[in-house]
C-alpha cells in the first residue's frame, strides 16, 4: 500500500472489508491479508513453493507457474497467497463474504507488537465499516 501511495496512486477501492484492512495496512506500514474462511479448506500453512506449482491471483487472467522457493501460504488443497503481496482469486474477500480471517505479514526486524497493532486496527475498521464482529482472535 505504501508503494502505491508513494507512487502517486490512490488506494484501490474494492469493497468495505478490503478497503478497511488496506487502510489499516497503509496507516501502520504492515502488509495485511484477508481470506474468505468459507472458501478455505482447512488450516493455513506457510511454506516454500514447489517448482511447477500453479497460482491464480486476484486479477490474473491465467495462472503463473512458480519456480520453487517462493514463500507461499496454502490451505489443505491449494495455494492461497504468494507472501506477502499476492492473494489467490478463489479465497478473495467479496461482497458475499460473511466470515474472514485476517493475517499480518511480518518479516525479520518488525516487532510482534507492531504486527498485532496492525491487525487490531484492521479489525476495528472492519467492525466499524462493515458492521462486523470479532468471533475469535489469536
Amino acid at each position: 500500500m505504501i508503494r502505491r501511495i508513494l507512487g502517486g496512486k490512490p488506494l484501490p477501492r474494492i469493497n468495505n472489508a478490503v478497503d478497511a484492512y488496506n487502510l489499516a495496512s497503509a496507516t501502520t506500514c504492515i502488509a495485511l491479508a484477508a481470506f474468505d474462511i468459507n472458501r478455505l479448506n482447512g488450516q493455513l500453512v506457510m511454506r516454500f513453493a514447489n517448482k511447477g506449482e500453479t497460482f491464480l491471483g486476484i486479477g490474473m487472467n491465467k495462472p503463473i507457474i512458480l519456480g520453487g522457493g517462493e514463500i507461499v501460504m496454502v490451505d489443505a488443497s491449494r495455494l492461497v497467497a504468494i507472501y506477502p503481496y499476492r492473494d489467490a482469486d478463489y479465497s478473495r474477500i467479496t461482497l458475499q463474504t460473511k466470515d474472514l480471517t485476517l493475517i499480518s505479514c511480518g518479516v525479520p526486524g518488525i516487532p510482534l507488537d507492531q504486527l498485532k497493532e496492525a491487525c487490531e486496527r484492521a479489525v476495528k475498521f472492519i467492525v466499524r465499516f462493515c458492521d462486523g464482529e470479532v468471533v475469535d482472535s489469536e
